[in-house]
């Protein structure tokens, strides 16, 4: 092989180096945005889900608020009588 058939050899090795450090690059980059989505999808659901518990809550809360008030409303009457 001639200097010049060398050297042309290097570069094109060079160059398909290069291309395959930008690819493991770019890989790497969307794997990390999929990864950021999916971390995002679980944040949603889980409020979603701390929503839906917080309601549920409240509901069984109300109903306890009103028979408390309804029981102190009783204890008060029988009292002053």
């Amino acid at each position: 092989m001639s200097k010049e058939d060398e050297e042309m050899s290097r570069t094109a090795l060079s160059a398909f180096r290069a291309k395959e450090e930008e690819i493991e690059k770019k890989k790497m980059e969307i794997t990390e945005r999929f990864q950021a989505q999916l971390g995002l999808g679980r944040v949603e659901e889980e409020t979603k889900r701390l929503a839906l518990i917080r309601e549920e809550l409240e509901g069984l809360a109300d109903p306890m608020r009103k028979e408390v008030a309804w029981v102190r409303k009783k204890m008060i009457l029988s009292t002053k009588s």
